[in-house]
């Protein structure tokens, strides 16, 4: 779950696409479907969130932190 609206959604992605250059989602008034561009872009930032994940034990914690 992200936590956010979708209209904040749509202005990353929007974001992100202007900073890359790149179409991440090619848009119609049906439906929204992730480009070449996009389904490579999405499986590079799981694999930084996996590891990411990953990373969290290891990096210790101040007590303000909450978790």
């Amino acid at each position: 779950m992200l936590h956010m609206s979708q209209p904040t959604l749509s202005q990353i992605v929007r974001r992100l696409e202007d900073a890359f250059g790149i179409a991440l989602l090619t848009r119609t008034t049906r439906s929204v479907r992730l480009t070449p561009n996009g389904r490579m872009f999405l499986g590079e930032a799981r694999a930084v969130l996996e590891r990411f994940d990953a990373a969290m034990p290891s990096v210790p914690r101040p007590v303000w932190w909450g978790g």
